[in-house]
This record gives C-alpha cells, structure tokens and sequence, in this order.
C-alpha cells in the first residue's frame, strides 16, 4: 500500500521495535511483544506505517525470540490484541492524531506542518488508489462538492475521512484528495486573509467530530487475515 512500507520515521520505529522484541529473553517475551505491538499499532493508525509489513516484521521478531506463530498471533493480530489497542489511538511524527488535528485546525502553524505531513508528492499521496471510486469513496466526494467552500477545519475533517478509506483500501481514493486538495488551495488566499474562520467556535465544533471518525480505525484493518495470509505464504 505504502512505498517502502511507510515513512522513514514509521520504518525506523518498525527496526527499533523489532529488534527489541527478537532480544527478549523467556519469561517477558509476551509482554514485550504486546508493548511493541501497541506502540507500532499507534504508527499503522497515524499513517507512518503498511500494517501489512507491520504484522510482517513484529511476527519475524517474534519468531526470533522464540515465539511460536499461534503465540504471537494472540498477543498481536487477535480483536483485543495489541496492534488494534494501538490503532484506536493513532499517532505520527507529530504526536497523537487527534491532537494533531486539532492544532491543526486551531493554530496556522501547525496547520503548515500537517500540511508537510500529507502534501502531495510525499509517500502518503503516492498510496492513493488512481482506480474508480468506490461507493464510499463517492459518497465522500459527493459531501466534499456539495460544501464547496473548503475552511481550514474542513480540510483537516475530511482528510481524516480520506485517511480511514486509505486504510480500508477503498479505490478511488486519489480523486476524492485532489476534489479536496484543489478546492482548499483554490480559496486559500481568501481564506488567509479571514484567517480561515471568522467564529473560532466552527473550528472547535468540527475539530471534535475527528476523535469519533478515528475510532473508525479500528474496526476497518484486519491483522488476524494479515496474519493468515502470511502463515499460507511461509
């Protein structure tokens, strides 16, 4: 989904956590790995990490240790297991998503650095889907021309709408950003100049919708299939 399997922050996280893992010794081996797990969980939502070559390397450094596959399938890929834990509480580089967002909406500065984050061009642009857009990827575009006007708060909110479709692997997710991205850019000027929203209130008000469209992430990415699959490749 990602090229390389994520950004250079998400891939260096992945090495660390790995390799912590593949040294436990038994006897805290399972703690360790549900620890790392919840962590590289957080990052598979945040968008820094494939949680395809997340389940990948974290099954390998168990493996390493000494785990067996079923034993670390149910600390990892299980419905309360660690990757899903971390996943309902996405970070990035920048901290937890949800804080991020709404600094985002809140503060022109950090709205530039979520900008850098998820502009075109970087990785996560790239793992867009170029195909028709699915019935979802429809209905969010179909919301997204319907406004019209794009503010900063309507940026942010329907790029963490976006951001789910990607990692449900939903097509057509590519023309759903660019409608967004080319509305927003098309105002921005405009928008600078009010500094985006006159009542700070419509911020806060949109801003606090993202924490219940994040708590979509865990029920949208399926390890235990990841997992499975893995097992029928080895």
């Amino acid at each position: 989904m990602y090229p390389a399997g994520g950004t250079d922050y998400g891939l260096s996280a992945l090495k660390s956590e790995s390799d912590k893992i593949a040294k436990t010794e038994e006897g805290s081996r399972n703690n360790s790995l549900w620890l790392s797990g919840c962590r590289i969980g957080e990052l598979i939502g945040g968008g820094e990490l494939s949680p395809e070559l997340a389940v990948k390397k974290l099954m390998e450094a168990a493996a390493k240790a000494g785990l067996r596959a079923e034993e670390a399938n149910r600390v990892l890929t299980r419905p309360d297991g660690a990757l899903l834990q971390g996943i309902s509480s996405p970070r990035n580089r920048y901290g937890s998503l949800g804080e991020s967002y709404l600094s985002a909406v809140c503060d022109p500065r950090h709205f530039k650095d979520f900008m850098d984050f998820w502009h075109p061009l970087d990785w996560w642009y790239n793992s867009l889907d170029s195909n028709n857009p699915s019935w979802k990827a429809l209905e969010l575009l179909s919301q997204i021309a319907t406004l019209g006007v794009i503010y900063r708060s309507n940026y942010v909110y329907f790029l963490a709408r976006i951001h789910l479709l990607v990692l449900s692997k939903e097509r057509g997710t590519k023309v759903v950003f660019e409608v967004l991205d080319s509305l927003y850019r098309r105002q921005a000027d405009e928008h600078e100049l009010m500094f985006l929203e006159t009542n700070a209130n419509l911020s806060l008000v949109v801003a606090n919708q993202l924490p219940r469209e994040l708590e979509g992430l865990a029920t949208i990415v399926d390890f235990q299939k990841m997992a499975e699959d893995l097992e029928a490749k080895a």
